[in-house]
């Protein structure tokens, strides 16, 4: 009997979600660049012309992981607009913390991104750019005024980043959310 529509769609779905999993993994292990389209399509359990099939280039399934770290930030962002303004540092740092305990391959590709010297990904980030650029403006119009000093707000956002780093390399959320508590509540000391 042949598959309905409805089966060929979850069926499609499925490929496509197996194929950015297996690539988001590998990117972040390997790097771009020693990734090959039969080692996504291998991790994820399909053939290499099928891979092929729903992305016509390893380039393609990037943009596509990109986009979709976009989203999560976007989304990320909006409900911050509703919260207080006591509560917003607060939140927005907590749901930093979140978004990078809970997407710890995708971090680990960005941050591997960032060190890539393969001309396509450049050219891929720089096209980017303008989409990470209205981010984190809209992200210091809802948090930067919550600071008396300009570049506290940048301060804050490199110990972010720095705390992702160090999550990266040892993978211990409970010393993630230690120092994400101490960024809010500079005064407290370490138990």
């Amino acid at each position: 009997m042949a598959r309905s529509s409805a089966q060929n769609q979850a069926l499609r779905q499925s490929s496509i979600e197996a194929i950015l999993n297996a690539a988001v993994d590998l990117f972040g292990r390997q790097g771009y660049q020693a990734t090959s389209m039969a080692a996504i399509a291998e991790r994820a359990g399909i053939s290499k012309g099928l891979a092929y099939h729903y992305f016509p280039a390893k380039l393609s399934i990037l943009a596509s992981l990109l986009e979709t770290q976009q989203q999560r930030f976007r989304e990320m962002l909006e409900p911050l607009a509703a919260v207080p303004p006591e509560q917003r540092l607060a939140a927005w740092v907590l749901q930093t913390g979140e978004l990078v305990a809970n997407n710890r391959a995708a971090m680990r590709l960005l941050v591997g991104l960032l060190f890539s010297e393969t001309p396509e990904v450049a050219q891929l980030l720089a096209q980017q750019k303008a989409q990470a650029q209205a981010q984190m403006d809209r992200e210091f119009q809802l948090i930067g005024p919550l600071f008396q000093q300009p570049g506290d707000f940048l301060r804050l956002r490199w110990a972010l980043l720095g705390l992702t780093y160090e999550f990266l390399a040892d993978a211990d959320e409970q010393a993630l959310q230690q120092g994400l508590t101490q960024l809010l509540n500079p005064g407290l000391k370490e138990p």
